[in-house]
Formats: C-alpha cells, structure tokens, sequence
C-alpha cells in the first residue's frame, strides 16, 4: 500500500489507544447505567418510607411549622376553612331546542364564564308556568333541579304547549347555602 514502517506502527499506537479507550468508555458508560439503577431503586424506597412518615409529622403538635418548611412539608390545616355563601349570581338563557323541551345555559354573572365560582358546587333552577313572571320566588316557583354545569334540558308535556315558563336561577355552595336569585329569563313552550 505504499506505507513506510513508521506510518504503520504509528498507526498500529493509534488502534491500539482508540481500542483501550472505547473499551474503557464502554465500561464507564454500564457502571453509569448500573449506578443510576440503583441510584432509582434507593430513591424509590425512600419515598416510600417517607409517605409514611410525612403524615404522622404534618399533624403532630410537638412537630413545629418551621420544621415542617425545612423538611419541606406542608402543614395540615387544623381550621377548616369556612365555605361562603355565593356572591354572585347565575345569568340563564333559555334555548328552544325542540318542541316541548327547554334547555338553559347559564354562566356566571362576575366572570360571564360558564365555570361556576369557587366554592360553588351547582345551579339550581326553578320555574313558573304562566303569563306573568314571578314576583315572590319563595311561593310561585317550582323547583326543577340542581345542575353541576350548564345545560338544564327540561321537558314538557302537551298540556303546556304555548305557556310561558319563567326560570329563576341560584348558585348552591358544597354545604347546601344557597346565593342570590338570578334575573328571570322567559320562553313560550312550543308544542
């Protein structure tokens, strides 16, 4: 091939370092990948035992807040915090999808959003069959039902076709406390 001795045993040297160095390359790398198996496995169990743990220290009273931030632990609460009555109030619409059937969409009045409030659990809805809305909530509506996230569908019979029915809407929070009454929103039942 035309290569004088000095070229081939300097490249023989070179083979022979590249060789030794790949081989210790490779053995680097399965020590790494055994090192970080274990390094998971020891991590694994020690997550373990902690969850364990970690309930016991966030309500033991000897166990103060500030130890529980350098552990970095959450405290647990021991107040409940009190679930206000709802402050704003359901906005509904009324849409006529088919005869003798209703659907309401309702949002909120602050957020104009259809996700309910915090602390809201739903909606409840009521109703009036008749000429004119209603002007004491509390005796002329009838309740219809609580929704946890809008639409309403409410069916009617054929006896009602051409009445107007009349909706009135209030947020109920998860302790059953209930907010404002909504604007009355109106439609004829189809028939």
């Amino acid at each position: 091939m035309g290569l004088i001795p000095e070229e081939l045993a300097a490249l023989k040297s070179r083979q022979t370092a590249w060789e030794t160095a790949y081989t210790n390359h490779r053995a680097a790398q399965i020590a790494a990948q055994s090192a970080c198996r274990g390094k998971d496995n020891s991590r694994k169990s020690s997550e373990f035992l902690l969850r364990q743990v970690t309930p016991r220290l966030q309500v033991n009273p000897m166990v103060t807040d500030e130890v529980r931030e350098a552990l970095k632990i959450t405290a647990s609460q021991t107040q409940r915090t009190s679930v206000g009555t709802p402050s704003s109030r359901p906005l509904g619409q009324v849409d006529i999808k088919d005869r003798f059937q209703h659907v309401i969409h309702f949002v909120d009045e602050e957020s104009q959003r259809r996700r309910k409030p915090a602390g809201v659990f739903g909606c409840k809805i009521w109703v009036k069959l008749g000429d004119a809305p209603p002007t004491d909530p509390s005796s002329e509506l009838k309740f219809l039902g609580t929704n946890t996230s809008t639409p309403f569908k409410i069916a009617y019979q054929g006896v009602d076709a051409g009445k107007t029915a009349h909706y009135m809407l209030r947020w109920v929070n998860k302790r059953g406390k209930t907010g404002l009454w909504s604007p009355t929103v109106s439609a004829i039942i189809q028939g």
